[in-house]
């Protein structure tokens, strides 16, 4: 018997235990260093992009955080009018987007509303598409989006001309009782800018402004500003609303009002300022019966104390600059109409209130379709006259009321097509999915308000087989309404001509080699590498870029100026953050 000493039962040991485990594990992949390292590109060392938030339709600036090809981080951008600096906690997350597990990796298409879902190439799904729509014919064509603006919205708008078909804007809060109220008082059926840090006495009546008004993060910044402690006063904001919100809580004045009975205050308010006469209501078109409003009336309805209401008159009568908010939704006040038109009113009978309403500069979301169009458009699905519906960053399913039967509606639609990028209520009752990137991976532009502009770049490449929202549109486009109506090749030159601008190439992304594991470059991200040597492919693990569309590259570098402010004085001139070659680190 051969005797075994310790030495060699321990080597024996040890081989058997390595075969066991690599037998029951996953293949081994090497971690392979740069080859050729890209240029901008230092292991370990982030490089921040800097771009504009897309999560909602406030349009904050925003840097993102690149480390090692990798998007691992987002915060405001300093110098970004919107935000200046701040972002919310919906933009902070954004980063999940990139990565969630749930997100669609490829073309999708199901046999019929409900049925089971296969993977599909694209050549096959954008064929799909273009037999539906070739299918649907003429002025039965639907296309409905998120709030877009810029050369997306123009993209769009020419997509659904081309087609014959009709382009609608949907968003959950449109404000429409806002706008209305707008258009009842000022004349207009914009949403106006709002200047809340030039007033001297707030009062908001249901209108979250710390919350999701309209663009929390602009109105936080303004807030602070306007509740900030002076050397010989201190202004006031009275909160009236059912509920204890985070506006609410930061109110000097929480009036609580039950729900529906916001406009009974406000109308309390504007009788008592009329019979004191402390400010000009001439021309102010008070509605008959105002002065029905007592003090004791309105404490009957509302519970508000008459003491109180008189109270809150007296500091609105003695402000220079006082601002009147409503909130302008009727699934949150019933009486939204009534209570944005009194509101409206307020701010009608201050001149000093109506220089805190910008009407020449509007926000964007007053282009947002009225409910009448979207309860239309579902009676024309209802009655099968739209053979094709296509949405993107649209769920009317989960938002809108379900008395108005959409999903219902959807089912007498042949052609159901989703360029989302996650599955959803709507999407689930798509014939075809066609993902579409997210706007951290997009080209593009965005103007929350009129002289605001944000421009949009990917801050890295693509992680699935996805496209970007101009060129599937594209290529629906040309193989529907032909070659000549879409003469660009992709989106990105579309985008860059917006604004005769001189269009020049288009990204090189698309174009990218995925010849490892790890990302390190990414679509337009800026990060510049080598792909080829000499003709020969780089063998390392990385996301690089070819030679040719390196130098191209080069030349369209983007600075850290991703948002053009343009004045709104009478001479129109522009003005532009100044350059950098990189995005700054921001400060803690």
């Amino acid at each position: 018997m051969t005797r075994f000493s310790r030495r060699q039962f321990l080597k024996t040991l040890g081989v058997a235990g390595t075969a066991a485990l690599t037998g029951c594990s996953k293949p081994v992949r090497l971690l392979i260093p740069y080859v050729i390292p890209p240029e901008d590109i230092v292991p370990g060392e982030a490089t921040w992009y800097a771009s504009t938030c897309r999560e909602c339709p406030a349009g904050c600036g925003m840097l993102v955080k690149n480390r090692d090809g990798h998007l691992i981080k987002v915060e405001g951008n300093p110098q970004h009018p919107v935000n200046a600096g701040r972002l919310c906690p919906r933009g902070q997350a954004s980063v999940q987007g990139i990565y969630n597990p749930d997100r669609y990796t490829q073309p999708i298409a199901r046999d019929g509303q409900g049925g089971p879902v296969r993977p599909v190439s694209w050549e096959e799904a954008l064929r799909k598409a273009a037999d539906g729509l070739r299918g649907a014919g003429k002025k039965r064509v639907v296309f409905m989006s998120h709030l877009m603006t810029g050369a997306e919205q123009d993209l769009a708008q020419r997509w659904v001309d081309a087609l014959g078909g009709t382009y609608l804007i949907y968003e959950p809060f449109a404000y429409e009782s806002l706008k209305k109220a707008n258009e009842i008082v000022f004349g207009t059926d914009r949403i106006p800018d709002y200047r809340i840090d030039q007033a001297d006495f707030l009062i908001s009546f249901g209108a979250d402004l710390l919350e999701t008004w309209i663009s929390n993060v602009r109105f936080a910044r303004q807030f602070a500003a306007f509740h900030e402690p002076k050397q010989d006063r201190k202004n006031l904001f009275v909160y009236v609303g059912p509920r204890l919100s985070m506006t609410a809580a930061n109110a000097d004045y929480w009036v609580q009002a039950p729900p529906g009975t916001q406009r009974y205050v406000a109308l309390g308010l504007l009788s008592l300022l009329a019979k004191q006469g402390a400010m000009n209501m001439q021309g102010a078109g008070l509605p008959a019966g105002i002065s029905d409003f007592t003090p004791q009336v309105v404490e009957s309805r509302t519970g508000v104390k008459a003491d109180l209401l008189r109270t809150i008159a007296q500091h609105f009568s003695r402000a220079r600059k006082p601002l009147t908010l409503a909130q302008g939704m009727s699934f949150q006040d019933p009486d939204a109409l009534e209570t944005a038109v009194a509101a409206n009113l307020l701010c009608a009978a201050s001149p000093g209130s109506r220089q805190l309403l910008d009407f020449s500069n509007p926000v964007s979301l007053s282009e947002v379709a009225p409910a009448s169009d979207i309860k239309a458009l579902i009676d024309r699905m209802a009655g099968g006259e739209i053979g094709a519906f296509i949405f993107y960053h649209a769920n009317p399913v989960y938002s809108l009321p379900a008395s108005w039967g959409i999903e219902k509606a959807l089912a007498n639609v042949p052609v159901v097509i989703s360029l989302s990028s996650f599955p959803d209520e709507t999407t689930r009752l798509a014939t075809l999915v066609l993902p579409a990137d997210t706007f951290l991976e997009s080209w593009g532009d965005y103007s929350p308000r009129t002289n605001v502009t944000g421009l949009l770049q990917p801050a890295m490449g693509r992680l699935f087989n996805t496209r970007a929202l101009g060129d599937i549109l594209l290529s629906m486009g040309k193989a529907t309404a032909g070659a000549s109506k879409f003469p660009r090749k992709t989106s990105t030159k579309s985008s860059r001509s917006h604004g005769n601008r001189k269009p020049k190439d288009s990204p090189v992304g698309s174009r990218l080699r995925h010849s490892g594991c790890k990302v390190s470059s990414g679509e337009g991200s800026g990060m510049r590498g080598k792909g080829r040597r000499r003709g020969r492919e780089s063998r390392g693990p990385s996301l690089f870029l070819r030679r040719a569309e390196n130098r191209r590259l080069r030349k369209r570098r983007l600075s850290i100026s991703l948002f053009t402010l343009r004045s709104s004085s009478s001479t129109g001139a522009s003005q532009t953050a100044p350059s950098s070659r990189r995005c700054p680190t921001p400060s803690p």
